[in-house]
């Protein structure tokens, strides 16, 4: 400590700061190297192309509704054209950790591996989760249950 300005000795901040600097750096690079799963990226995009489009079609392709009967598939119909109202902010996918993908499953063809997260930009700042499964040929989807 400098008795006179009450600060530490400069030799002692430059190598924090070189520290912060090549952390920074090294975060900024390794970024586009991080584990990603192009399959979840591709749900992602896809899910984001329906809704800008206000794609009811292809909105109803993402989710898993292969045992939903007519009373229901009627009112996730309805709640997929109330989001369509909402501007869509960002969608984030985030994988479940591995206890999870292999706990057993409420639908045995498709086994949990994301949850995708919408925010939609409205004042109420309302978001939505959904879980994302795979069956065991590969293919994603948007379970509901």
């Amino acid at each position: 400590m400098n008795s006179i300005t009450n600060q530490p000795p400069r030799s002692f901040l430059r190598p924090i700061s070189w520290v912060i600097a090549l952390g920074g750096l090294l975060l900024l690079f390794l970024q586009p190297w991080a584990p990603r799963n192009p399959a979840l990226d591709e749900l992602k995009e896809q899910w984001t192309v329906a809704h800008r489009t206000r794609n009811l079609t292809a909105m109803e392709a993402l989710f898993h509704g292969d045992n939903m009967d007519d009373a229901m598939r009627s009112r996730w119909r309805t709640v997929i054209l109330q989001e369509f109202d909402l501007r869509l902010r960002s969608v984030k996918m985030k994988s479940l950790p591995d206890e999870v993908t292999s706990a057993p499953q409420a639908e045995a063809s498709f086994t949990p591996v994301a949850q995708m997260t919408v925010y939609y930009d409205d004042p109420n700042r309302f978001t939505v989760t959904y879980l994302i499964g795979k069956n065991p040929s590969g293919v994603h989807r948007i379970l509901l249950f």
